[in-house]
Formats: C-alpha cells, structure tokens, sequence
C-alpha cells in the first residue's frame, strides 16, 4: 500500500489508491506532541488507513474482545475497518498521522465513549 523510497536526499512515500480496501472519501492530518493522547473513539462504519508521516507513534486498539498494541515509525501504515477502539499516543518530541478516510465526516458514525463502545459493540458487528 504505502511505497517508501529514500536516499541522501530525503524520502518520498506514496499510495496507489487502487491497492487501497476502499477509495478515499477524505484525507486529514493530526500534529501531535510528546505523550499527547488522541483518538479515543470507534467508528461504526468509517474504514481508514493511518499512516506516520513524522516521527513515532503508539496505536492501541480494542475490537472487543482483543486489545493489540504496535508503534509505528515514519513511513508505516496501518488500516483499521468500522467498530474498532482506537487511541494513539506521540512518542518523542512530536509526530504528524495521516489519514484516508473511506467517507466524509459524519459524528454520528463515532463513538467516543468506551463504555457506550462496549454496550453497543455486539449490535455493531
């Protein structure tokens, strides 16, 4: 999915999205600084690929029954389908994710009480 090509010049990434599960209805970013904690919510259908584009970053996820966690570096990627608890963490100084989204904004598809996750978790999947 992301193509990572460096030398002394730097690094440039890419992303095909024709080797993406779904086509992109939206891209953001989010600057983060040491121990800051974002995320903390589910998406009830929102699919996404989240990718580092500076720095290292802590993902823990929840899908209801299992808790993963794995730290990404620059140029790394992951993807998350609908109904899964996400948080991530900055670790050093800053970092900035990246993110493509499968559908446009809607606050109705988030879920940002964990406890309300785990009371809806069963109907969601």
């Amino acid at each position: 999915m992301l193509k990572m090509l460096s030398d002394s010049r730097g690094s440039l990434g890419t992303i095909e999205f024709v080797d993406l599960p779904f086509i992109p209805q939206r891209f953001y970013w989010v600057s983060m600084v040491e121990n800051e904690v974002r995320g903390k919510h589910a998406h009830k259908n929102l699919e996404q690929v989240i990718f580092v584009q500076k720095g290292k970053i802590k993902f823990q996820f929840y899908n209801g029954a299992v808790q993963s966690t794995a730290i990404l570096h620059e140029g790394e990627y992951l993807y998350l389908g609908s109904s899964i608890w996400r948080e991530f963490e900055c670790i050093g100084e800053s970092a900035i994710l990246g993110c493509l989204a499968s559908q446009a904004y809607n606050e109705d598809d988030y879920i940002r009480d964990f406890d309300a996750y785990l009371e809806t978790f069963n109907e969601i999947l």
